[in-house]
């Protein structure tokens, strides 16, 4: 073995930095990635989860009214659907943190939403009520 190929095969040993940089970048961009993705499931399986809620308690506002003989307007609140032999044997909570649901005071008409969530803004430490969590229009009722 000539001389040469001995250094040209020593000095190849390692990693370049170049070459260590770009591993680690493309490590970093794929960890952000999945942090990314998984906020996002979050976030929306959250959401889906405050719908669901939504709708239990809108369909319990129904058969209360239902089975009480409630007439459109009749006052509405919330201890009037929760109990042990009411249509909600316990009060959904909404998987965002302090999120909570509001009643409208009366019953409205077939199709209108009676339920709303205000789910906590952690930006800005309120509560914000957006309806981030509620279907557009009460569509999905």
């Amino acid at each position: 073995m000539s001389p040469q190929s001995l250094n040209a095969s020593a000095s190849r040993r390692g990693v370049t930095i170049i070459e260590l940089t770009i591993i680690v970048a493309v490590i970093i961009l794929l960890v952000s990635t999945l942090i990314m993705a998984g906020k996002y499931y979050i976030n929306h399986s959250n959401r889906s989860a405050c719908i669901t809620n939504l709708n239990q308690i809108h369909k319990a506002i129904r058969s209360t009214q239902n089975v009480g003989q409630l007439s459109i307007g009749s006052p509405l609140a919330m201890q009037d659907l929760v109990g042990a032999d009411k249509a909600l044997p316990k009060m959904p909570v909404c998987p965002q943190s302090s999120g909570s649901y509001t009643l409208a005071n009366t019953i409205l008409p077939h199709g209108e939403v009676m339920v709303f969530c205000q789910e906590y803004d952690s930006g800005v430490g309120s509560v914000d009520s957006s309806l981030e969590h509620s279907p557009p229009a009460g569509i999905s009722w």
